[in-house]
């Protein structure tokens, strides 16, 4: 039995990223493989998703494990960055190049790119993923990064984000789920989902608190806050429900990736900062409005044939209360749910030839 080895940014509570362990180990279990992920909290991904995990801190325990696998998979998730932290694009370049030095198949899968603004960080990054085995991207300004940096992309293709491979569960089931946080929860009331994120040192609580009130009142809705990063979002959240008269609600708790995705299905429309809430809004087949901090998200958006309503630093409140209101009118493009299937379909298909050793 084939060993696949798993990198990324797992086992920090964050549901968009768990959401790729998710996708991945569905995927990688389904073709009998012996999958192990590299986790910050190994005890809960493996209770979480029935799958082997290891400590992402310990160097002897991942190049033990690596070294009797058979593929290293990097990826998803924008791990090849500078913009955070120094140390994050350092670990993450260690890990692909232990792969290769331990010769084994080294993927960067799914992955956004950059951005990357350091001179020793941009040449070391070119070196090593010049000796990866296959990159895919997951969108076209990841791959316009990598031209920049002057990157070899011989080996690289455009695909899509993993998330679009993760399975929505069933109306019933979703409804079950959400009647335990919200009392008289009723599909016949309008409820708009919010996933909301603190950023740098901009303190913008009050104005997104503004704009979701008006936006409650205009369309008589009832806003439902979904956090995706519990050690993030969830506190940033709450500083904004405060500053807030209308009415919401708070759903916070241990779910499946899946779950989340199944709850934002039953919104109306969902407003997100956070990447992967736009991505499950989108899987849901629920409109989305999409507000950047980062040029991730405008990649994200740009390949779905939309474009962000407002930038994060700079609140526009009139052009959000507009998108809101063409949605509420149907007059938005229904095309960007298209191409769900399709993007599955691709995945599957990607994940198909690696496993079969057609992208070495």
């Amino acid at each position: 039995m084939k060993k696949v080895v798993i990198s990324g940014y797992y086992g920090f509570d964050n549901v968009g990223d768990d959401a790729m362990v998710e996708t991945f180990s569905t995927i990688l279990k389904n073709k009998e493989l012996d999958v192990t992920v590299l986790s910050k909290n190994p005890d809960k991904t493996k209770k979480q998703f029935n799958i082997n995990a290891i400590d992402r801190s310990n160097p002897f325990k991942i190049m033990s494990e690596i070294k009797k696998s058979d593929i290293l998979i990097s990826g998803g998730g924008t791990l090849l960055q500078d913009i955070t932290t120094v140390a994050s694009i350092w670990y993450y370049l260690f890990i692909i190049l232990l792969g290769i030095f331990l010769k084994k198949e080294t993927y960067i899968l799914f992955q956004g790119m950059g951005p990357i603004n350091n001179k020793f960080n941009i040449w070391l990054t070119r070196k090593i993923l010049s000796k990866v085995n296959y990159i895919v991207l997951r969108d076209n300004k990841s791959l316009e990064e990598m031209k920049r940096l002057e990157f070899d992309i011989s080996r690289t293709i455009v695909a899509t984000d993993l998330i679009f491979g993760l399975k929505v569960p069933e109306e019933k089931e979703n409804t079950q789920l959400i009647k335990k946080y919200i009392q008289n929860y009723s599909n016949e009331k309008t409820y708009i989902g919010v996933s909301l994120r603190p950023w740098k040192n901009i303190r913008n609580e009050v104005n997104f608190a503004r704009v979701l009130d008006k936006i409650a009142n205009e369309h008589n809705a009832e806003i439902v806050f979904i956090p995706f990063h519990k050690s993030q979002d969830y506190a940033f959240t709450v500083k904004v429900i405060e500053k807030m008269e209308t009415k919401n609600h708070l759903i916070y708790g241990e779910f499946l990736p899946s779950q989340v995705a199944g709850l934002m299905s039953l919104m109306s429309l969902n407003i997100g900062v956070r990447l992967h809430s736009l991505v499950f809004s989108t899987i849901a087949n629920v409109p989305t409005i999409g507000i950047s901090y980062d040029p991730k998200i405008d990649g994200f958006l740009q390949d779905i044939g939309m474009k962000a309503v407002s930038d994060y630093s700079k609140l526009n409140e009139e052009a959000i209360l507009k998108e809101v209101g063409k949605i509420f009118n149907d007059k938005y493009d229904k095309k960007v749910f298209e191409n769900t299937d399709s993007r599955k379909k691709i995945i599957n298909e990607i994940m198909g030839d690696i496993l079969d050793g057609k992208c070495k």
